[in-house]
């Protein structure tokens, strides 16, 4: 049975079962995804975490999972909950705040690992995340899901800076692996990082394990 992709906005990651969240791999610099407007000069591009955040209702398989409208959590460095948390519906969420805005949609998802008994027993979903506090911030998520003891859980999540088109998250389905571009600050502005990351992660059958970076000009400056 193949892999499935199911795309669902037109808009522009492995498996520890521990007793703790565990964090995979965190960029140089401050331990924050840039969230603060003001401090953003040489933060992370990106980090990796293992928070097996289990969500509440019963299921038996991954592909009965509405994605289009469940809670999108986004996590902190250590793996503790969270920076931002969307209710989705019909795959997207746009809360007004006072003098603030969050928006968040999801792009697509995949299902990893059929087989006849199980149809797909891994799911990678892509976000993105557009925070508007004076100025707009734009982030992303890969995350990884697996049913575990009949609750849906998520065990990965690729979390990255998108402050710029072009940058984003996709998955081959031919080799199974996750390519994130995500912005990368050396003493830039908040509103324009002048470089780019382009990470790739290897899928091992249980988590997307990274297998190099690559750090370049970004090319529309």
């Amino acid at each position: 049975m193949p892999m499935r992709l199911i795309d669902l906005l037109p808009l522009p990651v492995g498996l520890i079962i521990g007793a703790t969240a565990t964090t995979l791999f965190l960029a140089s610099g401050p331990s924050t995804l840039a969230h603060s407007k003001n401090s953003q000069s040489n933060a992370p591009s990106f980090f990796v975490v293992f928070p097996r955040y289990a969500y509440p209702q019963p299921i038996r398989e991954i592909d009965e999972v509405d994605f289009r409208n469940l809670t999108a959590p986004f996590f902190k460095p250590d793996g503790r909950c969270c920076y931002y948390s969307a209710e989705l519906t019909n795959g997207r969420s746009f809360v007004r705040h006072e003098l603030e805005s969050d928006d968040v949609a999801l792009l697509a998802v995949n299902y990893l690992d059929p087989s006849p008994k199980h149809p797909a027993s891994f799911a990678v979903a892509i976000y993105r995340w557009e925070s508007e506090v004076g100025s707009a911030s734009g982030y992303g998520a890969v995350n990884l899901y697996s049913v575990v003891n009949n609750k849906l859980m998520l065990l990965q999540q690729i979390s990255f800076i998108a402050q710029k088109p072009g940058t984003g998250a996709s998955f081959d389905p031919s080799t199974r692996n996750v390519t994130v571009i995500a912005s990368h600050y050396q003493d830039d502005p908040h509103y324009c990082p002048s470089k780019e990351d382009i990470i790739s992660f290897r899928w091992t059958g249980q988590f997307f394990q990274k297998i190099s970076i690559r750090t370049i000009r970004y090319s529309q400056n």
